[in-house]
Formats: structure tokens, C-alpha cells, sequence
């Protein structure tokens, strides 16, 4: 009779594991569907040094999206102070959609929102400078003032 009080609670004790495993299984799933960024972006991310290899094309579009402006990258086109709203500065963005882009901020939060309108608006070839300008100034270089 005690064997079977015994397996009978060891049978238990596995169903609560497998229950408990489940949950967390879940749990964790759930976790990184809400926290982790989608794989694919409309537009690329790019460092310091990737930055420096894109603007080696001399048709590489930059925009500076940081509002207040506290300077800026040499070589910037455009001042975009509503950077949340690209499509009003549809007149002055390149009219080819193949032009690469460059778009930076201070820390990167404003460029990406920026980026992702520029790739909505047919832009394909759009990339955010990760870390915006601190990045720029940690590795080195400086803003100018214009």
C-alpha cells in the first residue's frame, strides 16, 4: 500500500513539473515576443565605422534629426527638427528612392523612428547611426556648428 502512496506521488510530482516547466516555457516566449526587436527592419543599423564607409559615397544623403539642435555631423543635407514627421520634408529629401541615407541623432532613438518613415515612404536604402552623435564624439570625432 505504501509503494503505491509513493509512485502516486512521484506520478504527481512529475505532472507538477511538466505543468510548471509548461508555464515558464510560455512565460519566456510571451517575455520575448514583447521585449525583443523584430528581425527585420525596414532599414539598417549602422556604427561609427560604417558610418565612415557610407559617407565615402558621395551621394549619401545625411540628416541630422536631433531637436534642440547642438550641432552636427560634417556633411549633414538636412536639419530635420520634426523628426517625427518626415514626410514634410518630402521636397527636400532626395527624389531618387536608391539614394543611400544616412539619419542621426544624439543618442539613436529619434533616427530610428526617422529611418523606419523614410523606408515607409519608399526609401530603400536608409540606415540609423547607432548611438547618433555620442558615438560619433566617443570614437573621437566632432560636431560642427553651423
Amino acid at each position: 500500500m505504501d509503494n503505491i502512496l509513493i509512485k502516486k506521488r512521484k506520478e504527481m510530482k512529475n505532472k507538477n513539473l511538466f505543468y510548471y516547466f509548461t508555464i515558464l516555457v510560455l512565460f519566456l516566449v510571451l517575455v520575448g515576443a514583447i521585449f525583443i526587436k523584430p528581425i527585420h527592419t525596414p532599414y539598417g543599423e549602422t556604427d561609427v565605422n560604417g558610418a565612415l564607409i557610407l559617407m565615402e559615397n558621395e551621394d549619401l544623403f545625411v540628416i541630422n534629426t536631433h531637436t534642440p539642435y547642438i550641432g552636427e555631423i560634417d556633411g549633414t543635407d538636412l536639419i530635420a527638427e520634426d523628426w517625427d514627421n518626415m514626410i514634410s520634408y518630402i521636397d527636400q529629401l532626395p527624389k531618387d528612392k536608391e539614394t543611400p541615407i544616412l539619419v542621426y541623432c544624439r543618442s539613436g532613438r529619434m533616427a530610428e523612428t526617422s529611418a523606419e518613415q523614410l523606408a515607409d515612404l519608399g526609401y530603400n536604402n536608409v540606415y540609423s547611426l547607432d548611438g547618433g552623435m555620442n558615438a560619433w564624439q566617443a570614437s573621437g570625432r566632432n560636431l560642427v556648428q553651423k
